[in-house]
């Protein structure tokens, strides 16, 4: 195969994978059923959320929680306060 063969391959590859993803939505975040709570006084809080979308047989593998004192670091993804 050729190197220009397998660029447009892994390409086409690779969009497919970016279309298959952006279809994925998590929603309902909540901390010991609670949205956005002020405080806890849990030393390990229950963490819970639902995955959103069209597709079927679609299964969470892993996750990651971060942690920050605003929603901008947040996005930002600096100054985390626990990752």
């Amino acid at each position: 195969m050729t190197r220009l063969s397998l660029s447009i391959l892994t390409g086409a590859c690779l969009l497919y994978t970016l279309a298959a993803t952006a279809q994925l939505s998590v929603s309902n975040l909540m901390t010991e059923n609670k949205i956005n709570p002020i405080g806890l006084d849990e030393a390990v809080p229950r963490l819970t959320w639902q995955l959103k979308t069209e597709s079927r047989g679609v299964l969470q593998t892993a996750y990651e929680v971060r942690v920050a004192e605003d929603a901008d670091n947040l996005q930002k993804g600096k100054k985390l306060t626990w990752s």
